[in-house]
């Protein structure tokens, strides 16, 4: 007959966890502009739900645009870009930015550590590293998951809101939640 094991020795089964990129809260990739907005104001308070639309001119992609406070407080307001496919109109990347001159006044260290704190976050996830050659700047973290999706970390030229650069010397940080394209 079959023996349960003894009180004393419980067994728990051994399970690996890996890193899996979906999107920014609730918002998914593949999700349409309806459904991504709904989301939003479902992740965010009323207060926080003006939500500009806008067209990147470097990759001609629709780009959903809003800010927070709440993201993380003591980085100032966060500016959140949501980017949709110019192919079938689907949420593929999300950027939220800490430290812009025209929405925040964050002390540049806060920033610092707050990179740090994201950097040993990601750590503990199981991914892929990666050196895409597409990028410029060196990033504080990369991790690409088993299906191509992503995180990447780094400091990044501010930009005004047609995403041209502004000459301000000290650099943004941006966290950006990407899918891999097909």
């Amino acid at each position: 007959p079959f023996a349960q094991p003894a009180p004393s020795t419980r067994w728990l089964p051994h399970k690996i966890m890996t890193g899996v990129v979906k999107g920014f809260r609730l918002a998914q990739f593949g999700m349409s502009e309806d459904q991504v907005i709904k989301t939003i104001q479902s992740d965010f308070s009323q207060s926080e739900n003006n939500i500009e639309k806008r067209k990147d001119p470097k990759t001609d992609q629709r780009v959903l645009t809003r800010s927070s406070l709440t993201l993380n407080p003591q980085n100032e307001k966060a500016l959140i870009h949501y980017y949709f496919s110019f192919k079938d109109q689907t949420l593929t990347r999300v950027d939220v930015i800490w430290g812009h001159p025209d929405y925040s006044k964050v002390n540049h260290s806060v920033l610092h550590q707050s990179a740090a704190k994201f950097k040993k976050l990601f750590s503990r996830l199981v991914t892929q590293s990666a050196n895409p050659a597409e990028d410029n700047n060196p990033y504080i973290f990369y991790g690409e998951d088993m299906l191509g999706n992503g995180i990447k970390l780094k400091w990044e030229t501010p930009y005004n809101n047609h995403f041209q650069p502004l000459s301000k010397p000290e650099p943004t940080l941006l966290l950006s939640y990407f899918q891999l394209l097909k």
